[in-house]
């Protein structure tokens, strides 16, 4: 399939791609002016869903995933059929009750059908209690008749139903068309309206339900808080523990006499260190070197000095610096004091009067000590029973600690859906009411109409490719050289046989097709001439593809070049040439009786040039009404040719004819059907095969093909017939 080929069709089917797209086009445009007048009323919707103007509870940041699930809930339910359905039942009520009814008149319920049941009270119980007719209630179902004969049931009215929302906006619309301007205002307040009703009892009956769950748990909490507090204080009371959960009396003893040990182990520590001290001082007294003293007492202000020194740029605030200069100013004072003699002694008894206190002091206390670590011993004894209940009671109050703790929870929780059913209303609010709009919708024609002949004209071109491109048919010359494996030698375009005259085809010009086959015929004729072969058979896969009229034309084209032509008709299975050339029965046949089976021609009555041979009635060359055209005919048999030719040398015959015709054509049966022509391949030098325009190649036919490209050269090619003349590719 090439661009020109596709072309061509289109060229050919230009009155189908002209004139049904106009059909159409007209059509569109006379149904276009009938279409009813159409009125659209809008409501516009602010949802709340993306700004923060309401009364907020609770902490929670704008989420858009949120909000555009918000959105799109809104319009499912709004499209839903509780809200639809309910819509419709007050569609009903209007007009029963109203004196100027959008749909259903009077009349129509005045009916007996309709007056028998209470149409309003059904209706409004079902508006009441949010639900929708059931097709199982006879009653109900007239109603849902009614309403579908007028066009009120739910998916009716979402037929012209569009609810939006608007882009990047925190708006809803809905919009309605219908024949009647305030029907259509009706609907979209009456949605509005209603979803926003419904979505308030919604969020109502959600809060109260919450509401109720969490008074429960609320209340089991405060049981199970107020058991536990009850168990502390039947504990306490068993165990004598005081409300605070401790022993008051026993617990004072040990923290006082705790405190007192502590006490006594410090000053036991500190008179161990002053009697150390004041024996080191006493010994220094009882050994006074006076140069040594001058040496010492020089050392220490010295190191005092350097002390304070370091004391003072440490920020005065090393104790130990500041204990080890206080020592160092006593060594001092003492140094100093042992220069003189009489208060060396002051000083030396001085220190013996401290030395003996001091031990006396630490003697006590080493007894008070003793006395204290065997009361608190005793104490702690005598608490372990109340150590163990202190244990228990210390578990149980983190059991109520814990208790308590998730019963604020849930209180925490109760009162925030407490003040959420305070709040329970819808955030969507109606900004702009529907009004009747008198001025009707446009109809669109102009769209329409283009949009009918455009897509009458691409179904057209469609059609007409796509039958072509499954047209599995052999139809044109490239279509032959691009399917069929053999070479195409030419091609006869399809003539209407019963005017066909040959004389008259050649001798002036006619009609175009019988023109063009004129042509085709004689290029034909040179492909024959030049494939050089003499004793031509012409086969065809299949019957009726039409070879014996491409035979019978071949050999009047060639008589015309002042050719001698023999025709041998051993198509057994249908002998058409004969019967067309030769139907002289004076005339003998090939086995015309089996009386003259053993007669074949031969070399004295094959010479066509013996004028007794010519006048014998029984010759079995027969001569026909063209000149230079002889034909030997059959009279039909179911024989094959090699059974008829039996002990008969076919091949001698051919050799004798070749020698006074120019050219012998031999036709052949059908390759699929017939063994025949296979039969004759031996005696002819070449074979041309017949193919019929509009056939359909299938296996039997390509293995016959195959075949026949296997016969060592013999296969000149093929003719494709019965072209039609628009298929041509001249």
């Amino acid at each position: 399939m090439n661009f020109y080929s596709i072309y061509k069709l289109l060229l050919r089917k230009i009155w189908y791609i002209v004139l049904i797209p106009t059909i159409c086009t007209a059509l569109s445009f006379y149904l276009t002016g009938k279409l009813p007048e159409k009125f659209k009323s809008t409501v516009q919707l602010a949802t709340g869903f993306t700004t923060q103007s309401d009364i907020k509870i609770t902490d929670e940041r704008f989420n858009f995933r949120e909000a555009l699930t918000k959105f799109n809930n809104m319009v499912e339910t709004m499209n839903s059929e509780v809200i639809l359905s309910a819509i419709s039942y007050k569609l009903l009520l209007h007009d029963i009750e109203s004196d100027k009814p959008f749909r259903i008149t009077a009349d129509t319920l005045h009916k007996t059908i309709y007056t028998t049941i209470d149409l309003s009270k059904i209706v409004r119980d079902k508006i009441n209690s949010r639900s929708i007719l059931s097709r199982a209630s006879e009653n109900e179902m007239v109603i849902i008749n009614l309403l579908k004969e007028h066009g009120y049931l739910s998916w009716q009215l979402k037929e012209d139903l569009a609810i939006k929302r608007i882009a990047d906006t925190d708006y809803v619309s809905i919009e309605f068309t219908s024949e009647n301007p305030y029907l259509s205002a009706f609907i979209v307040n009456e949605i509005a309206k209603y979803y926003i009703e419904y979505d308030t009892y919604l969020k109502s009956d959600l809060s109260e339900k919450s509401v109720s769950f969490f008074k429960d748990q609320v209340a089991q909490k405060k049981k199970l808080v107020d058991a536990k507090i009850e168990e502390i204080k039947r504990f306490k009371s068993a165990n004598s523990i005081n409300s605070d959960g401790s022993n008051t009396v026993l617990i004072a003893k040990i923290s006082e006499y705790g405190f007192l040990r502590d006490v006594e182990r410090k000053n036991i520590l500190q008179y161990q260190l002053t009697i150390t001290q004041l024996e080191n001082e006493l010994s220094l007294l009882g050994n006074v070197n006076n140069d040594e003293v001058n040496k010492k007492v020089v050392q220490l202000r010295a190191r005092i000095t350097e002390l304070n020194r370091a004391y003072i740029d440490d920020g005065s605030k090393d104790e130990r610096l500041k204990n080890t200069i206080s020592v160092l100013k006593e060594q001092l004072s003492t140094e100093i004091g042992l220069l003189n003699d009489q208060e060396s002694r002051l000083i030396k008894d001085e220190l013996e009067k401290k030395l003996n206190q001091n031990k006396l002091q630490l003697t006590v206390a080493q007894a008070n000590l003793q006395s204290l670590n065997n009361s608190i011993a005793r104490l702690e004894n005598n608490s372990s029973e109340f150590l163990v209940g202190k244990s228990k009671l210390d578990a149980l109050k983190n059991e109520l600690e814990n208790l308590t703790a998730d019963y604020a929870t849930w209180l925490e929780k109760l009162d925030l859906e407490r003040n959420k059913l305070l709040l329970a209303s819808s955030s969507v609010k109606v900004l702009i009411n529907g009004q009747p709009k008198f001025e009707p919708e446009s109809k669109k024609r102009l769209l329409l109409i283009a949009l009918s002949f455009i897509a009458s004209t691409a179904i057209t071109l469609i059609t007409i490719l796509g039958i072509y491109f499954i047209d599995f048919r052999i139809t044109t010359q490239s279509q032959f050289e691009r399917d069929i494996p053999i070479t195409l030698l030419g091609s006869l375009n399809k003539v209407n046989l019963k005017k066909l005259d040959f004389s008259t085809i050649f001798s002036s010009e006619v009609d175009k097709q019988n023109e063009a086959f004129k042509q085709l015929l004689r290029k034909l004729r040179l492909a024959v001439r030049n494939s050089g072969k003499q004793t031509i058979m012409l086969t065809s896969l299949k019957q009726k593809e039409g070879k014996t009229f491409v035979l019978y034309s071949l050999a009047y084209s060639l008589s015309l070049l002042k050719k001698n032509i023999l025709i041998i008709d051993t198509n057994f299975k249908n002998n058409s040439l004969t019967r067309i050339l030769a139907p002289n029965k004076k005339f003998r046949l090939i086995a015309q009786g089996s009386e003259e089976e053993h007669l074949l021609l031969n070399e004295e009555n094959a010479n066509t040039g013996n004028k007794e041979s010519k006048e014998n009635k029984s010759s079995f060359i027969s001569k026909t009404k063209h000149k230079r055209i002889d034909i030997i005919g059959n009279n039909g048999r179911l024989d094959s040719p090699s059974e008829i030719f039996a002990d008969k040398d076919f091949n001698i015959m051919l050799d004798n004819l070749k020698s006074h015709y120019d050219y012998v054509l031999i036709e052949g049966p059908a390759v699929n059907d017939f063994s025949d022509s296979m039969e004759l391949v031996d005696f002819v030098d070449g074979v041309l095969v017949v193919f019929s325009s509009g056939a359909i190649i299938k296996q039997p036919d390509r293995t016959s093909m195959a075949t026949l490209q296997n016969l060592n050269g013999k296969l000149i090619g093929a003719v494709l017939n019965k072209i039609e003349f628009k298929d041509l590719e001249v």
